[in-house]
């Protein structure tokens, strides 16, 4: 099993999907690096707590899940699969993979990408957001359509239905030799320690290459950026300055007098 604290940079697949998140964010870069900014802000619906949002208590849960050494017990097994479930569902995150394939397809960033999958009851109040198996099967198509096959096998590789689906509806059993998911489609399933740990280390490695690109890109901007927009806004704006400043992200327009006025 892989222990506490230890990066999932030591697997091959993690040096696969870091590849591939590279490859995305530049070509996104390379077509709109407006657009390619605002897809790295990857969630921007914060709670009545002022800002704080489901995406970054996702990353504070993933550091808290590896503060508890080993996972191949009862115990720790469970906070394991909670850890994996909570990245699953983390739909902030797969909105950044969303949008950025999206701008490289040549389409602007959508400020909520998965809207289509929402579930309505009655009037517009009564919404059911997505779950991680309806938001993983949206981005699987959206890749296998862009024939975008490296984030196919990131996606059909680093996340198991089944064990999401176990923990989610709590129709599982961790024994001494492993653990037991209930019927799924008429079928059952057992997954050894062996299993499990590369079922859990492949999840793990998406979501830590996913962060790192994430990051990287976000740090670039400690130096701002100024660009001009291809068309100026009704305002007369045609600057935008992109930057990072103590850790805040900002994307603000600026209007920049003519010399000739």
């Amino acid at each position: 099993m892989t222990s506490n604290n230890q990066r999932f940079d030591s697997i091959p697949f993690f040096d696969y999907c870091k590849t591939a998140f590279e490859n995305l964010f530049t070509g996104a870069k390379s077509i709109s690096e407006i657009e390619f900014a605002n897809s790295l802000i990857p969630e921007f619906r914060p709670y009545d707590i002022k800002t704080f949002d489901a995406n970054v208590f996702a990353i504070s849960q993933y550091k808290q899940y590896f503060e508890i050494h080993g996972i191949q017990s009862q115990f720790n097994a469970g906070i394991a699969l909670a850890c994996y479930s909570h990245i699953s569902e983390s739909s902030g995150l797969w909105e950044i993979v969303s949008n950025m394939l999206s701008v490289k397809n040549g389409f602007r960033y959508n400020f909520y990408p998965f809207a289509e999958l929402v579930k309505k009851f009655g009037d517009k109040n009564n919404a059911v957001s997505p779950n991680a198996n309806r938001v993983l099967r949206s981005i699987l198509k959206y890749c296998m359509e862009s024939n975008a096959f490296d984030l196919v096998n990131i996606f059909q590789q680093g996340f198991d239905a089944d064990v999401r689906n176990g923990f989610a509806h709590a129709d599982y059993v961790i024994q001494p030799e492993g653990i037991y998911l209930g019927l799924r489609y008429k079928k059952g399933r057992f997954i050894n320690w062996e299993e499990f740990g590369m079922i859990f280390s492949k999840g793990m490695a998406v979501y830590d290459a996913l962060t790192e690109i994430h990051s990287e890109s976000l740090q670039s901007y400690s130096t701002p950026r100024e660009i001009i927009k291809p068309e100026p806004d009704k305002n007369g704006s045609d600057h935008i300055r992109i930057e990072l400043i103590n850790g805040n992200f900002s994307i603000s327009q600026m209007f920049v007098p003519n010399e000739n006025d």
